[in-house]
């Protein structure tokens, strides 16, 4: 997505910025916890390290949820109002639209409490001592939440239903509208397999994240909810490189060189638009 073909649309640089978190955050909710799963960490044994990384983790997936919300928004914006989105996203405009999820992020790194892992439940939560029974939180003690987080989840699984809710309904009206019927269908195919894939990961995360940090939640849940929260951020990257015919025959072009691509045959849902900006 780096490559001057791909960075000449707005698209595929706001999915590339995308990619970049998604990559960073998979570290901290994957390959970090883990190994504090398996070594049987937990707040008390680490308390700044494990502070500093839930601070970043918390960050990462914040931006990611604001990222999306974009992401569905210029597809929109795309498809419905052509011009309009010329103005919006032209050259270095996207890169304008990019400091939003930049800032949120520091919102929540900064000022907000984050999220901190747990290997008694194998997952993260704002309490630190949640499953420890020996411990006793003293009346009168705060309770450790981030209401900022809870109305960011409600606010990407409301978002990215209605946007790409909106985008399903598009396809359908222009290929009643064109006439289209073949190369339609098959961008209608690739548009419900990819989208499906994506908001289910994204808001089953946001769904279980919210609910287990107020209400009892069993454990196959709570290690279900870490899972989803993994997945979102690792599945994108699969479905590029499985139903993206471009991004396929760009990666494939630059492991094998004698690869043919087949990029003129049909176009797939996350190609941008014509329209070179």
């Amino acid at each position: 997505m780096a490559q001057k073909e791909f960075r000449k649309f707005s698209s595929y640089k706001i999915q590339l910025y995308l990619g970049i978190l998604d990559v960073a955050c998979i570290f901290f909710n994957s390959i970090l916890s883990g190994y504090w799963s398996k070594s049987g960490e937990i707040f008390c044994t680490h308390q700044k390290s494990s502070y500093i990384i839930g601070c970043i983790a918390t960050a990462l997936w914040a931006g990611t949820c604001a990222t999306c919300m974009i992401l569905g928004f210029n597809r929109i914006i795309e498809i419905l109002f052509p011009k309009l989105s010329v103005k919006l996203f032209r050259g270095c405009r996207t890169y304008f639209w990019l400091a939003i999820p930049t800032v949120y992020m520091i919102y929540f790194a900064f000022f907000t409490n984050p999220l901190l892992f747990s290997s008694t439940s194998y997952a993260m939560f704002f309490d630190p001592y949640v499953n420890i029974d020996r411990f006793q939180i003293p009346v009168g003690t705060p309770k450790h939440e981030n209401i900022s987080h809870t109305i960011n989840n409600i606010l990407v699984i409301a978002v990215i239903l209605i946007a790409y809710l909106c985008l399903c309904l598009i396809m359908l009206l222009k290929n009643h509208i064109d006439h289209d019927t073949n190369d339609m269908s098959y961008i209608q195919k690739q548009t419900f397999i990819q989208v499906t894939i994506i908001c289910f990961f994204k808001m089953s995360a946001a769904a279980i994240y919210v609910y287990m940090q107020f209400f009892y939640t069993p454990d196959w849940l709570v290690i279900t909810g870490q899972i989803t929260w993994q997945t979102s951020h690792g599945v994108v990257g699969l479905i590029y490189l499985f139903l993206n015919t471009n991004m396929r025959d760009a990666v494939y072009t630059k492991i094998f060189k004698c690869w043919k691509p087949t990029t003129q045959t049909k176009p797939t849902f996350i190609r941008a638009t014509n329209s070179k900006y």
